[in-house]
């Protein structure tokens, strides 16, 4: 799988490396609290061990820790949100990433490069199908592809 050999590129700095560094599930790296493995349990390159928001995520990998801008769709903030219907459909969309990737089978993350806040930009593919898709279909998410967010309030008061 072609996206495996950027995981070592992307988070773990090893530019020259070709093949990404095959822990197990025991290994010291990983910390206490893991939410999934990227791409499994049984093949773990990094772990998701946080669920920040609808759209971003902490994940830790062998020699690297930090924040993952999920891309291909936008949720309510919940950390500055502009009213309480944002603050309310933003912390539901939290608690359904944290499901949907906590039960996922199989994680495909596909790089694409590092946000303005330092983030990595990656778009995930869980169990074979896009999770911008996943959470647009389930009403929590719209599509998003940078620029200007949508006005979640007015939007929710319509």
């Amino acid at each position: 799988m072609k996206w495996l050999s950027l995981i070592p590129l992307f988070l773990v700095g090893c530019a020259g490396t070709e093949m990404p560094l095959q822990p197990t599930p025991s290994d010291a790296w990983i910390s206490d609290t893991v939410i999934a493995f990227v791409p499994d349990a049984n093949t773990p390159y990094c772990a998701i061990i946080r669920v920040v928001d609808g759209d971003t995520i902490k994940m830790q990998c062998p020699t690297s820790f930090g924040a993952v801008r999920l891309l291909g769709y936008d949720t309510p903030e919940t950390f500055q949100p502009k009213c309480t219907e944002e603050k309310e459909l933003g912390e539901q969309a939290t608690r359904v990433l944290r499901n949907v990737l906590s039960s996922a089978r199989q994680i495909e993350p596909h790089v694409k490069g590092i946000d303005k806040y330092n983030r990595h930009l990656v778009k995930l593919v869980v169990d074979g199908q896009p999770l911008a898709k996943i959470m647009i279909d389930k009403g929590l998410a719209v599509p998003y592809s940078g620029g200007k967010r949508i006005d979640w309030c007015a939007r929710l008061k319509a």
